[in-house]
């Protein structure tokens, strides 16, 4: 695991995601950037990235040993992807073994860049 490159940072729009009840609407984005005066909310696994266009991203959580939650998200550099790349994000968050069963496409129709 490495530390985040300067290279992943900044504005990344939200393409498909496996529903967490801390995200809801369309038009969805994030933001990232090196934070030291916190510390990390809990894992975040970069399965893939080019930097440019596209980052598949991993995570999960257990409470109290007794409930577990997968998270994933298909994330790119604009609103929306080719359906080829959607394709094969899908494909490597499969091969990791991440049910994708529950799995959405984001809105970003008729959204504005600040």
């Amino acid at each position: 695991m490495q530390p985040l490159c300067q290279q992943y940072l900044g504005k990344w729009y939200e393409i498909e995601k496996l529903p967490a009840s801390f995200e809801r609407g369309k038009c969805i984005e994030a933001n990232y950037a090196v934070r030291k005066d916190i510390a990390p909310y809990g894992s975040y696994w970069v399965v893939t990235t080019d930097y440019t266009s596209v980052t598949v991203v991993y995570s999960c959580t257990d409470i109290l040993r007794l409930f577990h939650f997968d998270y994933a998200w298909i994330l790119g550099r604009s609103r929306f992807l080719p359906a080829e790349t959607v394709r094969y994000a899908k494909e490597l968050l499969i091969q990791e073994g991440v049910d994708l069963s529950k799995m959405k496409a984001t809105d970003q129709t008729g959204c504005k860049d600040n």
